[in-house]
C-alpha cells in the first residue's frame, strides 16, 4: 500500500478564539486576522501537490478552506467527521465561566486532555474514534495521493499524538497554531509525522490557542 498524505490545517482564528468561548459545534465566522491567517497559509500551499481539498462543515474551517480553494482552484468537500469535538453544556461558554461551573471536568481538559470529556458532550477520546476512522478510509480512497484537510484543533491535536507515538495520557491542550499546517502519511494502518504544526508562513500573525 502506498503513503497516502494528509495536509491538516487548523482554522484561522475564529470569533470564538477572540473571545475565549469554547465553540465546539457552535458555529461562527472566521474574525479578520483568521482571514489574514488563511490566506497567508493558501499562499504556503499554493505550490503544494494537493490532490483533493476536504473541511469541516463549520464556518470557521470551512471560509479557511475557501482561501486554499481558491489558489488551488479546487473545490471543497464538507465533512462532517472532522468537525470539532461536541462540547455539550460548554457550548458556546466562555472558558473562564467552563472552568468556574465545571471546574473538575474543565481541569481534566486543561492538564490531561486525553481523558477529557465535556459536560453531556463527546470525549476526546470519541473525537480521536471518529478522526482516525475518516483518515483511514480516505487514505484507502486516495491512495498515494495527497489530501488536504481545514479543520480545527482536537482532531488535529490527536492526530498528531498518534503520529508521534503517545498515547492519548499524552495528548496535550496545546497546539497547533491558527492556521498552521500539520502534515501525517498514512501507511499499513499507521500515521507517521512528517511536519508538526509548521507556522513559519504567518509571519509574525501567529495565534496559539487557548480553545477550540
Amino acid at each position: 500500500m502506498q503513503n497516502t498524505r494528509f495536509l491538516f490545517v487548523r482554522h484561522g482564528e475564529s470569533e470564538g478564539n477572540l473571545n475565549n468561548i469554547f465553540l465546539g459545534h457552535t458555529d461562527l465566522d472566521l474574525t479578520e486576522l483568521g482571514h489574514s491567517q488563511a490566506e497567508l497559509t493558501a499562499r504556503y500551499l499554493a505550490e503544494a501537490d494537493i490532490d483533493v481539498l476536504y473541511s469541516s462543515d463549520l464556518k470557521r474551517a470551512w471560509q479557511t478552506a475557501e482561501h486554499i480553494a481558491a489558489k488551488k482552484d479546487m473545490s471543497i468537500i464538507a465533512d462532517s467527521m472532522f468537525r470539532e469535538i461536541y462540547a455539550g453544556v460548554w457550548e458556546g461558554m466562555r472558558y473562564v465561566d467552563i472552568e468556574r461551573c465545571y471546574t473538575k471536568e474543565f481541569d481534566i481538559w486543561r492538564n490531561n486532555l486525553g481523558l477529557a470529556v465535556c459536560t453531556k458532550g463527546e470525549s476526546v477520546k470519541e473525537v480521536y474514534k471518529r478522526v482516525r476512522a475518516e483518515i483511514f478510509r480516505l487514505a484507502e480512497m486516495y491512495e498515494g495521493m495527497t489530501v488536504c484537510v481545514a479543520t480545527h484543533a482536537t482532531p488535529i491535536r490527536v492526530l498528531r499524538a498518534d503520529a508521534l507515538g503517545l498515547d492519548m495520557d499524552n495528548v496535550k491542550a496545546s497546539g497547533p497554531a491558527n492556521a498552521s499546517v500539520t502534515v501525517i502519511d498514512v501507511c499499513d494502518g499507521k500515521l507517521k509525522m512528517v511536519e508538526d504544526g509548521a507556522c513559519e508562513h504567518l509571519k509574525g500573525v501567529v495565534t496559539l490557542p487557548n480553545n477550540v
